[in-house]
């Protein structure tokens, strides 16, 4: 008899039978939802993506009302994921910033980046440069930080004009001393 029908005669019966049969058999339903998961996974996520666009607005209403119902469980379980992911949750944070380093340099450089001065490419010694000299004014509008905000920022504004890459050395020569030794040598 199909499932369908059987569901139709009696469905609290039904419903018991395959509570029961999988409790009894865990690991072959595990196994079979897992099978059926990946053989239709691309159609999934496809009709998922639809389905969001298509409802975004009340997905994300529907969420937020339930995290403002549950606040304190969110933010224990938020707690306890991160004590137990702390490496790689820092591992993955370190990467996206290098990513978008690299992203910002490669911009204002080429790729590979390399110092507008003296022409060094170890990334590790690398930094943006204000190239009018209003570096500290431009970071006290990010609270006195430099580095990552800086960066998303030049992301966020499409890569103004005004920007250089230069190496650590030539950058703190130019503000302390208004000039870089390597721009004297080559003259």
């Amino acid at each position: 008899m199909p499932i369908k029908e059987r569901y139709r005669q009696n469905p609290q019966k039904y419903i018991e039978e395959s509570t029961r049969y999988c409790q009894e058999n865990k690991e072959k339903v595990k196994e079979s939802k897992h099978n059926s998961y990946l053989k239709n996974k691309e159609e999934r996520i496809k009709k998922a993506k639809i389905y969001y666009q298509e409802n975004k607005e009340k997905i994300n209403r529907r969420n937020n009302q339930r995290y403002i119902k549950n606040k304190e469980k969110y933010k224990l379980t938020q707690k306890r994921y991160f004590q137990n992911n702390k490496e790689k949750i820092y591992e993955r944070a370190r990467l996206y910033r290098r990513r978008i380093k690299l992203e910002i340099f490669n911009h204002y450089s080429g790729d590979p980046p390399k110092c507008d001065c003296c022409k060094e490419e170890q990334f590790e010694f690398l930094t943006i440069d204000h190239i009018d000299g209003s570096g500290r004014e431009h970071r006290r509008q990010f609270g006195g930080r430099g580095g990552d905000a800086l960066y998303q920022w030049l992301r966020r504004n499409n890569y103004p004009k005004g920007f250089r890459v230069l190496c650590y050395n030539c950058n703190c020569c130019i503000g302390h001393l208004g000039y870089c030794p390597h721009s004297r040598e080559k003259q």
